[in-house]
């Protein structure tokens, strides 16, 4: 009986060492995975999956530009949160809201003003695209045109996308838009609809 009771304790004893040791190689295992998983990298990795050209280099907020030509204002533009990239991209874009104020050339007074909610500006050209609720007021002639998208370049805008115009005697509708900045003379390229308001 005494011999059973020593081979019992043993056994319990053995058991005893052999957790601690079941524990420790679940433990161990995970270490040696991480330590073989984990290699050097190079330059050229560690410059691939960088990010670093992805972020603007220039954020702000509540921009107000004002262009003017010997002293006279051609435009002002007005943005919510502006995020500008040199370089390969080299351009400006306006986010959560813009305004284009245009101004006569002979009167100075305000033409037409040119709403969206989001715009590319090139830096190179100057030519900006403006997406997204666009909205063009002509204040002498009580003209509103209304588009998903609009590019304007020098003195001119166009779109080829759906327009809507709205005159104090008609409205018209179609696809595609040429016409100058104050929309003072404009034409739609493909009409498909007109109706007179009064």
């Amino acid at each position: 009986m005494l011999e059973r009771k020593s081979e019992n304790e043993y056994i319990q004893l053995n058991l005893s060492k052999l957790k601690k040791y079941l524990i420790l190689i679940p433990v161990g295992l995970w270490f040696t995975g991480i330590l073989f998983s984990c290699h050097e990298l190079s330059y050229e990795e560690i410059n691939q999956s960088s990010e670093i050209d992805n972020f603007p280099d220039e954020i702000s907020t509540g921009l107000h530009m004002v262009s003017t030509d010997s002293g006279i204002v051609n435009f002002e533009l007005r943005g919510q949160i502006i995020e500008t990239f040199y370089g390969k991209i080299n351009k400006t874009y306006i986010k959560d809201g813009l305004e284009v104020v245009f101004y006569d050339k002979e009167t100075h007074e305000i033409e037409a003003i040119l709403s969206s909610f989001y715009g590319e500006r090139d830096l190179t050209t100057g030519n900006m695209i403006v997406r997204d609720s666009v909205v063009v007021q002509n204040k002498d002639r009580n003209q509103r045109l209304f588009t998903q998208e609009l590019i304007w370049k020098n003195d001119s805008i166009y779109t080829m996308k759906k327009v809507e115009i709205f005159t104090p005697e008609d409205y018209l509708q179609g696809f595609g838009l040429v016409a100058d900045q104050g929309l003072n003379y404009f034409r739609i390229l493909l009409p498909t609809g007109r109706r007179k308001m009064k």
